[in-house]
């Protein structure tokens, strides 16, 4: 394996919740081609919301690649341990025709 992802389809929106690439095959596609398979299976009937730590620029930088936007502050996520940081919410809209084909 090198490479997780999960998401779920709810009520409103649907829920692109992690994705995992092990370090080795970072930066070649792979992750590309792994959150294309998860937003393929999302569909396109309602808004795909996924969350990022605020200052992981990388991601969200990778995000608005596939059409994600309209960063908002939320409540900071919360560790096993008691710590905590900063999240935003990304969305990626029915409106956002951005192509998953690259």
């Amino acid at each position: 394996m090198i490479g997780v992802s999960t998401a779920s389809k709810v009520d409103d929106v649907n829920e692109f919740s992690s994705i995992y690439i092990i370090p080795g095959y970072q930066g070649i596609g792979v992750g590309r081609k792994l959150s294309e398979k998860v937003l393929n299976w999302l569909g396109d009937k309602k808004p795909v919301v996924l969350t990022v730590a605020k200052y992981n620029d990388q991601a969200k930088l990778f995000y608005s690649t596939l059409g994600f936007e309209n960063e908002v502050d939320i409540e900071p996520h919360i560790l096993p341990n008691g710590k905590t940081f900063p999240v935003v919410k990304l969305t990626k809209n029915l409106s956002s025709n951005i192509s998953l084909n690259h």
